[in-house]
């Protein structure tokens, strides 16, 4: 925490950003950017999904409209996640994996368990808790899973 504001005071955003780094703090603080943007990309292709197949199939059961909503997020917001995480977070060097291919599953498991948890939290949540507040269960969800999501990708993905 001490050297990103030092860096900080200094001025040298492109160390914060770009630089490589080891430092657990500095990748925590992009990861938040990274986080952020591919939860852009996650939600405006869940909420753009639900409202499409709501419109388009009004017959469908709600609880599969969020299936196919979350699921076509994930998608997205994984792909971007990964591409930058590669680019500003971890750095190609770090990979546990030899190749990309072998990369991008390890970063798609830990994906794909956050899903999970997204699943049932939005499930139990429009289910059980608050029926037809999908958009409260897809922010908590996001908040739980990002957590999950950077410390699994930083200990089992990416070398420390």
């Amino acid at each position: 925490m001490k050297e990103f504001f030092s860096l900080l005071k200094q001025g040298k955003f492109r160390a914060i950003f770009l630089d490589p780094t080891d430092n657990g703090f500095l990748q925590f603080f992009r990861y938040l950017f990274v986080g952020g943007i591919a939860t852009v990309v996650d939600w405006c292709l869940s909420f753009g999904t639900e409202w499409l197949v709501s419109n388009t199939l009004p017959s469908i059961h709600e609880q599969i409209v969020y299936i196919i909503a979350t699921t076509v997020g994930f998608a997205g917001g994984l792909t971007t996640n990964f591409l930058l995480s590669r680019a500003f977070v971890f750095g190609t060097k770090e990979a546990r994996a030899k190749t990309k291919g072998g990369e991008f599953f390890g970063h798609f498991l830990v994906g794909a368990m956050g899903l999970g948890m997204s699943y049932l939290i939005v499930w139990a949540g429009t289910s059980y808790l608050l029926p037809g507040n999908y958009p409260v269960f897809r922010i908590t969800a996001t908040v739980i899973v990002f957590i999950w999501n950077y410390l699994a990708r930083k200990f089992f993905v990416y070398k420390k």
